[in-house]
């Protein structure tokens, strides 16, 4: 069977930092979606540099994607700059966000988590498919300005662009939820050990936990659960 050219550009920043392999999923978009190809590519330390590499992946026997590989350091990819803008939302530190609400969790965290209980647990790639442009920027527009407005819309949009606008709020985030001083510290102590030494891990995992508020591991595991 001949090959059938289709074009679809898409740009990723995927963080791999300790794997060995980057798994890819093609699923065909109908009412009900099926994988469609599956490819394994094998990570190598020759990519680790800054020129873009291009890398032709054959999905299947008659499939193939053309990738462009470029590598950024994960300093560079972390880096956020706070907003400037007075009571803004997007792109404000949480700290801000939660004293300015009078919260222990942002509302549009709670908001969004709400929404996708109701109607989302079942929905396949819920996380992982993106939502509508144009309801992503109307979300954005109304949590900016009303709380309220901005709920009721979440009950009319596609449920992918409920969590859709709470990944964006998460990527818009200026300082890492285990905050800028300790996720250096939590990244060491995660990559240091192996598989084979899990008991160890976890045990210096959770010496960097006594580091953070109540509140902030409330919050920390309230977002790990809804993206696992």
């Amino acid at each position: 069977m001949p090959f059938r050219e289709s074009h679809l550009e898409r740009k990723f920043v995927v963080e791999l930092e300790g794997s060995q392999n980057v798994r890819i999923l093609l699923y065909a978009l109908q009412e009900r979606p099926i994988l469609r190809a599956k490819h394994v590519l094998k990570l190598s330390r020759s990519w680790l540099r800054e020129t873009p590499q291009a890398r032709v992946l054959k999905l299947g026997d008659n499939l193939i994607l053309n990738t462009t590989i470029h590598f950024v350091p994960g300093e560079v990819t972390l880096r956020r700059v706070p907003t400037s803008k007075p009571g803004a939302l997007f792109g404000a530190k949480m700290q801000q966000v939660l004293k300015r609400e009078k919260r222990d969790i942002p509302f549009i965290i709670s908001a969004c988590i709400r929404e996708v209980e109701k109607r989302g647990m079942s929905e396949v790639g819920i996380y992982r498919v993106s939502g509508s442009a144009s309801d992503l920027a109307k979300l954005k527009k109304s949590f900016e300005t009303n709380a309220y407005e901005a709920e009721q819309l979440l009950k009319d949009v596609d449920i992918h662009s409920v969590t859709g606008i709470l990944k964006s709020y998460l990527r818009e985030l200026p300082e890492a939820l285990f905050t800028d001083i300790l996720y250096p510290k939590f990244f060491e102590t995660f990559s240091r050990f192996s598989n084979n030494n899990e008991a160890e891990r976890i045990n210096e995992l959770l010496q960097v936990f006594e580091e953070l508020r109540l509140k902030q591991i409330k919050l920390l595991l309230i977002i790990y659960w809804i993206i696992l």
